[in-house]
């Protein structure tokens, strides 16, 4: 059979296999295609409930995310969607698989739509962080969103600083700290308790500070904050200097700080809040003081009147006399 290369002179003919294989390296490679499953998914949305039953996730978005990083170009499209059950579904979806995600979100937050931009920065916030280095990324990112015109958009910047809990650094911490000061009541609360999972040493004093605010939801989010840390030196004599604070959900939640930090060397000091019933049974210091004591000398027992008692009559038998000269030492 005649070949077509004996057309080609013989001096040319050894460059074909040379030409060839450049041109694979040279000829771009056609995109993959988009995924059609997640096309379908992302549709599915439009008529699918948030949460349906209570459960964190929709079953479309539970499927999305199984699709894993193929999913990704429809889940983009589908954030611009106008459609908010769409475009919620798909940054949902993003969040949970993460990753690659994460950049994505990145170059969302530079939109000049308000709702593509929040958007953005709360799947940022949600992200599943796939290496260290990603937590770092987010944190830097998040850090001058703590500062933005838009109070919500603060409020979740502080709330995702407070997510990267021990990798967050100095600088991070110090603008959750600034937060503390914030216009909003909303984002000062947010950073009391963004505050708890920080590992910085700066935090301790700023929370302390915060227990003198005329906002008891704040000092309300301090004391919790203080007590989840359990290790900031001074804490626990800062909070025995507001047992009588105002508020008694505020007092209520000093009861239980106490008992995070002091343990059974604090019982004396809980026994402070024995006759302070509260405003009602639901945010009574005394009920909830009684429980905690029962519980740490082995009695189970109810937030109610008659574990009141039982306590008092306890400490007066033998409780003060074994716990009456312990001190909670200073850390």
């Amino acid at each position: 059979m005649y070949c077509v290369t004996q057309m080609i002179p013989i001096s040319f003919r050894a460059l074909i296999p040379i030409w060839f294989a450049c041109s694979l390296v040279l000829i771009p490679a056609a995109p993959d295609p988009d995924c059609p499953a997640a096309h379908a998914l992302v549709e599915q949305l439009a008529e699918e409930q948030v949460n349906p039953k209570g459960e964190d996730w929709s079953p479309t978005v539970k499927k999305l995310v199984a699709l894993g990083d193929a999913a990704i170009p429809e889940l983009v499209r589908g954030m611009e969607s106008p459609n908010r059950q769409i475009s919620g579904g798909c940054c949902t979806a993003l969040t949970l698989i993460g990753g690659p995600a994460i950049d994505i979100f990145i170059r969302k937050l530079a939109s000049e739509e308000p709702g593509t931009k929040l958007m953005a920065l709360k799947g940022l916030v949600y992200a599943r962080c796939r290496t260290h280095d990603q937590v770092i990324k987010v944190s830097r990112i998040l850090m001058p969103f703590s500062r933005d015109k838009d109070p919500e958009a603060r409020e979740w910047a502080v709330r995702g600083l407070g997510w990267s809990g021990k990798n967050l650094g100095r600088e991070g911490v110090e603008c959750i700290i600034g937060a503390l000061e914030d216009s909003s009541p909303s984002v000062k609360r947010t950073a009391a308790l963004a505050l708890r999972g920080t590992e910085d040493d700066i935090a301790g004093p700023a929370l302390m500070k915060a227990l003198d605010s005329d906002d008891p939801e704040l000092r309300f989010s301090a004391v919790q904050a203080i007590g989840f840390r359990h290790r900031d030196p001074g804490a626990f004599q800062a909070l025995t200097q507001h047992q009588h604070d105002p508020s008694a959900k505020v007092r209520k939640e000093i009861v239980n700080s106490l008992a995070l930090i002091g343990g059974k060397r604090g019982i004396k000091h809980l026994v402070a809040f024995l006759d302070d019933n509260g405003s009602s049974s639901t945010d009574s210091p005394a009920e909830a003081a009684a429980s905690l004591i029962g519980e740490m000398i082995g009695r189970r027992l109810n937030h109610s009147r008659a574990s009141v008692e039982e306590i008092k009559g306890w400490w007066e038998s033998t409780g003060s006399s074994l716990y009456g000269g312990l001190e909670v030492p200073e850390r």
